[in-house]
């Protein structure tokens, strides 16, 4: 999917955890993960 992704915007990604950090929204993170993981508000 990522490099799907990539393919289609013409860019790599150099770091796919905080590519993932980006996407993640935190009540995402919050109900799923307990908060152990991290979200995107703090970018």
């Amino acid at each position: 999917m990522i490099k799907d992704l990539e393919a289609a915007i013409g860019y790599r990604f150099q770091n796919l955890t905080l590519l993932q950090n980006a996407l993640t929204h935190s009540s995402y993170a919050n109900e799923r993960w307990h908060n152990s993981l991290l979200s995107n508000e703090w970018l």
